[in-house]
């Protein structure tokens, strides 16, 4: 069983306090262990033993402190060792505000580590020489130990006196606020209008009950119903997610407060009397059963008109079978319903037997609006009659037919543009002069050959020539730069031959040494001589 324990005493029987010890709790029924408190004879060995940490004052609520005062040699019987879990601890005085606090004193089991007795140096004494008054005391005698707390009832109970009747050793809170359960963490059948939180000093919580007018005593939290403030709490107003489960005199709804279908409530019932939804008095034969809250109003079927269901409703006829029209009525002269020799008489724009399509020319039933094709440039007065689409000739363009096609120019004449499509953009010209529009690269009134610094028509390809090698930017055909004297390349990107350091490239005497080359000229003569020996 869980506790919140304030406190644990120990007192001592014929042997002194041990010397070296650990009080130690666990929250797990003994799967493991935490130290609550760390007891030694010396503030050095608090240092080696449990780390430095542990000579430091309490500064949290679960600090883990090493004490020095109950591990004294005297007395040598019956010492006395209290252990308080709360004092000085930073919110002893807000104890149920503080979950850290709350969670330091949880424990079901708790459990002394002793490491060291407290033996008088009786170990340095030589084997002849041991005084048995010293040496009789090398063991632990405990002859009491209390444990004071309180039951863990989350701040609804102030007693846990009521025992379990399956194991008798486990006490139970006497819960209060409209919580149940063993720990008071729930709350009660019916009381869920809100969802279940601890109490604490400044900020006390008691579960509501829900609001289902008497309805049911059944009920459930629903955080999306309260997030929505769809739930109707006791007191009127829209607070809480109290969902009513299971309810009665067929009624329903998030708070019973909704007649089920075929019943209704009358204007001179309230929604927590029993009998407050009561039957609908209708004709199946021209109501759908249901009926109007407070006048108890059939409501009609759709082939009747309401409210008295006393005639057929618009697209029906033959009262009182009320059968649906064998004509579209708007599509026919004088709204005619019944077909006459199979047939409906039609207006202009709806066709078929029923006047249930549109007649050819028109489209996007059930509306029927007119195709309106150009007569200059579609093939035909019909079109699609989903979209209204007209089919184009070849040169003209757009859902009417009444523009020019990509390519062409001059409406209505719509004349052929005559430019190069390889190089031109989507619209290929001008709709109105006809004048060719050109992908960048591309030029003249065709747009049939590269722009300076493009080459390689008809795929015009940027020149790309070096900014700081090349004379131009501008490329011949094969997309060959015009270099200064010492770069090279398509490009002009690399040095020319004995010049280095690209893109300075430079040469001369601050660089390789200079090759000189003979320039060939018409008078040069291309016989080799012999070599000449010095």
């Amino acid at each position: 069983q869980e506790f919140h324990v304030a406190y644990v005493f120990i007192r001592m029987g014929i042997s002194p306090r041990p010397g070296l010890w650990i009080l130690e709790k666990s929250a797990d029924y003994g799967q493991s262990y935490t130290p609550w408190q760390y007891f030694s004879d010396s503030a050095g060995d608090c240092w080696t033993y449990f780390g430095k940490e542990s000579n430091e004052p309490i500064s949290r609520d679960d600090s883990v402190i090493c004490s020095t005062e109950y591990s004294k040699i005297v007395p040598l019987e019956g010492g006395e060792i209290p252990i308080s879990l709360l004092n000085n601890r930073p919110n002893a005085t807000n104890y149920f505000n503080s979950s850290i606090l709350q969670e330091w004193t949880r424990a079901t089991n708790v459990r002394f580590r002793f490491l060291r007795t407290k033996n008088l140096l009786g170990h340095l004494m030589s084997v002849e020489r041991q005084d048995p008054t010293v040496t009789r005391r090398y063991f632990y005698s405990i002859k009491d130990i209390s444990i004071g707390g309180r039951c863990m009832c989350n701040g609804h109970a102030d007693t846990c006196d009521n025992r379990d009747p399956n194991d008798p050793t486990i006490l139970l809170c006497r819960c209060q606020h409209n919580t149940c359960g063993p720990k008071c963490d729930r709350c009660c059948p019916g009381y869920e209008q809100k969802a279940w939180r601890q109490s604490k000093i400044y900020s006390p919580f008691s579960c509501e009950p829900c609001n289902c007018f008497l309805h049911s005593r059944e009920c459930i939290y629903d955080p999306e119903v309260d997030k929505q403030r769809l739930s109707l709490d006791i007191y009127g107003q829209y607070e809480g997610g109290g969902v009513c489960q299971n309810c009665q005199h067929n009624t329903e709804g998030v708070n019973c407060n909704r007649c089920k279908s075929t019943f209704y409530r009358p204007y001179n019932k309230h929604w927590n009397e029993t009998d407050v939804c009561q039957p609908c008095q209708c004709d199946a034969s021209f109501s759908t059963g249901n009926c109007e809250e407070g006048s108890g109003r059939c409501e009609c079927r759709r082939e009747f008109t309401p409210p008295n269901c006393d005639s057929c409703s618009f697209g029906y006829y033959d009262y009182p079978r009320c059968k649906p029209c064998d004509c579209f009525l708007n599509g026919t002269h004088d709204l005619q319903c019944e077909a006459s020799d199979g047939q409906c008489r039609c207006k202009i724009n709806f066709g078929g037997k029923y006047c249930k399509e549109c007649a050819p020319n028109f489209y996007k039933f059930p509306e029927c609006k007119d195709c309106e094709c150009n007569s200059k440039g579609a093939i035909s007065p019909t079109c699609d009659q989903e979209f209204g689409n007209c089919t184009c000739r070849s040169n003209y363009g757009g859902e009417k037919c009444d523009q020019c096609q990509h390519g062409y120019f001059n409406y209505p004449d719509c004349d052929y543009c005559n430019c190069d499509v390889k190089g031109t953009k989507e619209g290929v010209c001008n709709k109105t002069t006809g004048q060719c529009w050109c992908k960048e690269g591309y030029s003249g009134d065709r747009c049939d050959q590269c722009t300076p610094g493009f080459y390689g028509y008809p795929d015009c390809k940027p020149c790309n020539c070096s900014s700081v090698g090349a004379t131009t930017t501008v490329c011949d055909v094969n997309g060959k730069c015009p270099c200064l004297h010492n770069f090279a390349g398509r490009t002009c990107n690399q040095c020319s031959p004995g010049y280095y350091k690209f893109p300075e490239c430079l040469g001369g005497r601050n660089g390789a040494k200079k090759q000189t080359m003979p320039r060939i000229t018409a008078s040069t003569s291309l016989h080799r001589r012999p070599p000449s020996y010095h």
